[in-house]
């Protein structure tokens, strides 16, 4: 069964087994997900508003998903109606989450206002994986019988790999600079993301490429070893993500960290990505699975951080699991 599966992985990567796992609270957990969902309806159903007004071009022009070629068949109507017709369908399911039919059609209506985008020639990357998850969430199994434990946990399980799918685009991001920019031009272009101008080379390409300036990417060129640092962090914070996920306590910390990585590209890069930075932010600071502990222990929990710590006596692990609060 998919729901067992990714039990198995999500224990697998998971923290100390003396921390205390968010999974066991099968009815806190699962009633907080509807509150997480109807977050996601809302912020999708805003920024799905934003653009009812949006460019429709010619038939000859629309460049659609392969999936949605029908799109190039669309008349402006039928645009428009997908426009208008989405953040009306994400309201009703912010209003009735645990209405699986009105969840499921309103994704489906999500779903295809993203690739409506795309036909339109606005190629939003921050839009995509609001999608992913949209997608994943298409196989939420609402219970029929919320007291059954058995029906909860299926429902808990699917929602945590949606919830990962918002996550993967990081995760996706860390890796390729990792492979490309520390590995690679390690070897083959002055040093990569080691070279402490790293970061200048970045926004000076991006620059050139988009015509875009900004005082905080002008500044960051003229002190290169004062953006080196948070570049290797924000590295860091993508390629570890994954794992992060894995271990609920440090989701609030990360979701600080993230904002302001976003916050950082917006002044230096001029982008954006309004949707990722509110999904990512909002998601993950009210994440259900979430378990409370202190700033210190979180830190000392961070990955790469406790291979470090000496594990006599009381380990890390341990003082988290005894003081670790249900939200």
């Amino acid at each position: 069964m998919p729901g067992n599966f990714l039990a198995t992985i999500r224990r697998a990567f998971s923290q100390k087994k003396t921390i205390s796992s968010p999974f066991i609270r099968h009815t806190d957990v699962y009633k907080n997900i509807y509150v997480h969902l109807t977050i996601f309806y809302v912020v999708c159903a805003y920024f799905s508003f934003r653009s009812v007004d949006g460019l429709v071009l010619p038939a000859n022009m629309r460049t659609p998903p392969n999936l949605f070629f029908f799109m190039q068949f669309y008349n402006p109507l039928i645009f428009k109606l997908g426009y208008w017709l989405t953040p009306i369908l994400l309201v009703l399911a912010a209003a009735f989450p645990k209405v699986g039919w009105i969840s499921r059609v309103s994704l489906i209506s999500y779903i295809h206002w993203g690739a409506l985008m795309v036909c339109s020639g606005i190629t939003d990357n921050g839009i995509r994986p609001s999608i992913w998850m949209a997608i994943a969430l298409l196989f939420l199994p609402f219970p029929r019988n919320p007291s059954s434990r058995l029906q909860r946990a299926r429902f808990i399980n699917i929602y945590w790999f949606a919830f990962l799918m918002l996550i993967l685009s990081y995760v996706m991001a860390g890796f390729w600079k990792i492979g490309l920019g520390g590995i690679y031009q390690l070897f083959f272009d002055n040093w990569g993301i080691w070279n402490f101008q790293a970061l200048t080379y970045v926004i000076s390409e991006y620059l050139v490429k988009t015509g875009n300036k900004s005082w905080g990417a002008l500044w960051v060129a003229d002190h290169p070893l004062f953006g080196w640092p948070p570049y290797l962090f924000a590295i860091y914070l993508e390629s570890t993500i994954f794992m992060v996920f894995f271990r609920p306590f440090l989701w609030k910390l990360y979701a600080f960290f993230i904002l302001c990585m976003h916050i950082g590209t917006k002044l230096t890069l001029d982008i954006g990505f309004e949707t990722q930075f509110l999904l990512a932010g909002l998601l993950m600071m009210t994440s259900p699975f979430y378990v409370r502990t202190t700033l210190k222990q979180s830190l000392a929990e961070l990955p790469g951080i406790r291979f470090f710590i000496d594990r006599s006596g009381q380990g890390v692990g341990e003082g988290v699991g005894r003081q670790a609060k249900t939200p």
